[in-house]
């Protein structure tokens, strides 16, 4: 076992990790680590990982801003055709959420935990649109369902549709 106990990925990212293979007759490569940094590595960092592929659509759609902490569990089989398994939580705190064709989520906190398929569960809360938001969601079957609720400022919406309101609106 190889025990890393402080490392650095793409110079901003602090990780430390224990790397081991229990047995050599059917050996498997285990990675139990953490990491924290800047979020936007950590989606760098996916781009160029198998994790990628499956998540393409929401990889090219998202930024985010600030901070992040990741848990990682890595098991790779060395013999066979058996594929990795991955499982993680990746933790924001006060983080900038950006994501296409929505408001900016801002002071964003909470976990999404995902695996080699994508996004098993998140759970996020955050401010936009003058209002608090609150984002839940689970993997079923092939899809993540995402359920949203929250407030918003009727005239910071107006604002983000571009609708002219005039005098009419308030609060």
């Amino acid at each position: 076992a190889i025990d890393v106990k402080q490392a650095a990925l793409q110079k901003q990212v602090a990780v430390s990790a224990k790397v081991e293979i229990k047995s050599f007759n059917n050996p498997v490569l285990t990675v139990d680590g953490n990491a924290k940094g800047k979020a936007y590595d950590f989606i760098q960092f996916v781009r160029y990982s198998p994790l990628y592929e499956s998540n393409r659509h929401l990889i090219e759609s998202t930024e985010l801003i600030g901070l992040a902490a990741l848990d990682l569990k890595l098991s790779v089989p060395l013999s066979g055709k058996a594929a990795p398994k991955i499982l993680g939580d990746l933790s924001l705190t006060q983080a900038e959420l950006l994501l296409s064709e929505t408001p900016p989520i801002r002071a964003a906190s909470g976990k999404v935990q995902f695996s080699e398929a994508g996004i098993n569960t998140l759970e996020l809360k955050g401010q936009t649109l003058g209002g608090s938001i609150t984002a839940s969601g689970k993997r079923e079957k092939d899809a993540l369902r995402i359920r949203l609720s929250g407030q918003a400022n009727v005239l910071s919406l107006a604002h983000w549709l571009k609708i002219d309101t005039g005098a009419a609106l308030s609060g």
